[in-house]
């Protein structure tokens, strides 16, 4: 394994020997896999049809988002000369962090940034729990009606008191820092 594997909802997504690789997160069964020419996967998101995943580029700085569908065909290929974070996936859009403070909605289809957010705190990770969909890093946007003011810090936010917790302390590591296998 080049990193720890990720959980993308219903699926387990690897990178090993210069291949990504996506599994059936109950039954392990190999669902596909494509060549990754070596690079280390960052993080990915599932909405179960189309599962999003992100690489650090070959020059310092670069990223790679690769969409692929359920039969192993890619979707969209995105190379840029942004640091992108992990994404989420909902009804066709891939929400992918960049730069430390935006979330772009990429449609899968089109190829298109349909919209963008500004957040006014590090944010590095997107993904969607109990249905809902969350941005974040030091602490948690929700998106909901609220996220088209986060720009004016109105967003729906949740962050520890920093009386609570240590100096340095986030909700969620950085994107780009890999943790050991």
């Amino acid at each position: 394994l080049d990193t720890r594997p990720a959980i993308a909802g219903a699926v387990v997504v690897a990178s090993c020997e210069g291949e990504l690789r996506a599994f059936d997160a109950r039954s392990g069964k190999k669902l596909w896999s494509r060549a990754t020419e070596g690079l280390p996967l960052r993080g990915a998101g599932d909405d179960g049809d189309v599962t999003v995943v992100t690489f650090p580029g070959v020059q310092a700085g670069s990223s790679l988002l690769l969409a692929v569908r359920r039969d192993g065909s890619v979707l969209r290929q995105i190379e840029t000369d942004k640091e992108i974070g992990v994404p989420a996936v909902a009804r066709g859009l891939a929400f992918v962090p960049w730069a430390d403070q935006y979330v772009s909605a990429v449609d899968l289809v089109e190829g298109s940034e349909p919209g963008r957010v500004v957040l006014r705190e590090k944010t590095s990770h997107a993904w969607v729990t109990g249905g809902r969909l969350y941005f974040g890093e030091l602490g948690v946007f929700r998106f909901d009606e609220a996220i088209g003011r986060a720009y004016r810090n109105e967003a729906s936010h949740l962050a520890p008191r920093p009386i609570d917790v240590p100096p340095g302390a986030r909700m969620r590591e950085p994107a780009a820092r890999r943790p050991p296998v």
